[in-house]
């Protein structure tokens, strides 16, 4: 995607956004004006261009957690991404608009996106994930694993590059219960790969990309989520996802000769 260059900023794909069918951009970028980190929201131009510094760039806002009498926030707002160090997009409560997760330190913290520059839209603060160990890790949004109709996680442990998969489970209410991803017994150790982060700073999921795209194609692809990471120098390798029945067991090292 062209239109300019995002140094030292974390960016997410965030689908349509503006629900227009263009993928936007979400960028955890720091502010020189506030002096702090904000999320901004790069709408795309239809053609694959990103206005970097254009107008149709907007910040995203939370709702105020403690409201004055006068309607005027009262004390620090929700925005727990002013310090934040990963940001991760996804449809976290099937209502096919994008959220946002947000990692900050050990903390992992759900926002539900309305398509304008107001989140946690239908609550009054965003949902704190479980779990106090999220520091340690890297997390990668690869949608929904085993076809449950719930999205899941994946989590590089940074120093030792091990990948741990946490299901998606539901409340009883049949909605996400995100706590869950925090709970250390949830969470299933793969096989076959190790990612250590000073190897790879950077992994991630673009869903299942080792087929040709094309159902109709002579390589479709195998409808499992498949892994890539970038090395300091910005080159990228991928790894195809292995499944054991309808759960996601572990990825499969490439050649180098294959890199993305």
């Amino acid at each position: 995607m062209g239109g300019g260059a995002f140094p030292g900023q974390q960016v997410a794909a965030s689908g349509g956004w503006g629900q227009d069918g263009k993928n936007d951009l979400i960028s955890l970028e720091h502010s020189d004006v506030a002096q702090r980190n904000v999320l901004r929201v790069y709408p795309n131009s239809g053609r694959g261009l990103i206005n970097r510094d254009g107008y149709s760039s907007f910040d995203l806002k939370v709702t105020c957690p403690t409201p004055t009498t006068s309607g005027l926030c009262k004390g620090v707002t929700d925005d727990h991404w002013s310090d934040a160090d990963q940001i991760l997009t996804g449809d976290f409560n099937s209502d096919s608009k994008p959220d946002v997760l947000v990692k900050e330190g050990n903390q992992l913290w759900l926002y539900f996106g309305d398509r304008s520059d107001l989140l946690t839209h239908g609550r009054s603060h965003p949902v704190l994930v479980g779990g106090t160990d999220w520091d340690q890790f890297t997390l990668v949004s690869p949608g929904d694993l085993n076809k449950d109709g719930l999205p899941d996680l994946l989590m590089r442990k940074d120093d030792t590059g091990d990948l741990y998969r946490a299901y998606g489970e539901d409340d009883p209410n049949g909605v996400l219960n995100a706590a869950t991803w925090g709970i250390a017994s949830h969470r299933t150790k793969l096989t076959g790969l190790t990612l250590k982060k000073s190897d790879y700073p950077v992994i991630g999921s673009s869903g299942d990309f080792d087929g040709d795209g094309n159902a109709k194609g002579s390589n479709p692809g195998d409808g499992i989520a498949d892994l890539w990471g970038r090395k300091a120098d910005n080159t990228v390798t991928g790894w195809p996802g292995q499944a054991t029945g309808n759960d996601f067991t572990g990825s499969v090292s490439r050649s180098p000769s294959t890199a993305l």
